[in-house]
Order: C-alpha cells, then sequence, then structure tokens
C-alpha cells in the first residue's frame, strides 16, 4: 500500500532497490532517528531524510563525494545536506566564511538532512550508551540545547559531538529544506 502510494505521488522509484519498513506503533522522533542510524548495521552509509524535506537534485551527487573524500576522517560524525542560515544556538543570522571550499565544518549536528556512515554511527551508539543519563546541566553545552526536551535524539548528538571533539560536515550551499510544515 505505502509503495504504490509513493509511486502514485512521486514516480516510480528508478535508483535500486527500495525496502518501505513500516512501524507497527509510532517510535517518536528520537527512537525514529535511532532505528534509521541503526540501518548502518546493514548499510554502509545511511542518508536520514524526514518527511517534511525537500532535496536537491544534487544530493545524492553531493553524498556520494563528501562521504567517498571524508572517508578515512576520525573526526567526522557526520555529513549534512543542510547549510544553515539562521544560528539555533545564538539565535542570530549565520553567514558562513566563504573560501574556496564547498562546504565547511561545524561542531553542531544536522537535523534536516544528515548522512552517517557505519563508524560515525557506530561511535555516536557506543557514546549514547554509555551516557543514557548524561547530565547536561553540567556539560559544557549552550544553555538552550540543555533544555531541548528528552524526546530530542539532537540533543544527545549535540552532546557527543562536544564530548569527544566531533564535527559534522555542512554544505556551502544547502542541499535541503523545509517549509515549517507542521509534522512529527
Amino acid at each position: 500500500h505505502l509503495v504504490n502510494h509513493a509511486e502514485r505521488t512521486y514516480g516510480k522509484w528508478k535508483l535500486g532497490k527500495k525496502r518501505v519498513i513500516r512501524q507497527t506503533k509510532q517510535l517518536g522522533l528520537r527512537e525514529h532517528i535511532l532505528f534509521c542510524g541503526d540501518q548502518t548495521k546493514e548499510f554502509d552509509h545511511v542518508i536520514v531524510v524526514e518527511d517534511d524535506l525537500y532535496l536537491s537534485p544534487h544530493a545524492l551527487e553531493f553524498t556520494r563525494a563528501a562521504t567517498d573524500f571524508y572517508l578515512t576522517e576520525d573526526r567526522l560524525a557526520g555529513i549534512s545536506l543542510y547549510s544553515p542560515a539562521f544560528s539555533e544556538i545564538s539565535f542570530r543570522p549565520f553567514v558562513p566564511h566563504h573560501d574556496e571550499y564547498d562546504g565547511y565544518f561545524m561542531q553542531q549536528s544536522s537535523s534536516w538532512g544528515q548522512v552517517w556512515s557505519r563508524d560515525q554511527w557506530n561511535k555516536f551508539r557506543s557514546w549514547y550508551a554509555e551516557n543514557l543519563e548524561f547530565d547536561f546541566e553540567k556539560s559544557d553545552m549552550p544553555w538552550n540545547i540543555k533544555i531541548w526536551p528528552k524526546t530530542s535524539w539532537k540533543r544527545y548528538f549535540m552532546a557527543f559531538i562536544c564530548d569527544t571533539g566531533q564535527y559534522f560536515y555542512y554544505p556551502r550551499v544547502s542541499l535541503s529544506t523545509n517549509f515549517s510544515e507542521a509534522g512529527t
């Protein structure tokens, strides 16, 4: 049923095999993202795109190039498809320094389209398993991240990045966006 609806809405999938996983219960955002990342047990990389995101036609090409180029970078926690124009930490416009490179690094995780390799996800999952009771109040994170809800997967991923000195790679030009539509 889901596959037929998707094909009627978006056209036939032409990029290889497709598997639809239908959950029997609502997982909530944190558990859903953890489930998606855990797909690296089967695949070398996962691209997580929530249902309210719109992707550039160049997103897959960018993902392939970035994952190939940064394959052995130990301090990389993930790759973003989004290039933020606003800082969710400082609540100010964000404009990265323009140089000759296609992307930049930030010690901040992305949630509007992200890519994880098996190794990157395993590092996070190991940290997460040891830090389920992480004391956000005692961490050296910005105050507004400390108060994100417990349902937030990104809160834990940001703590992981800060705690382990990891970075996310961001494209200079965004390859994803959303239109602030309500969703779950």
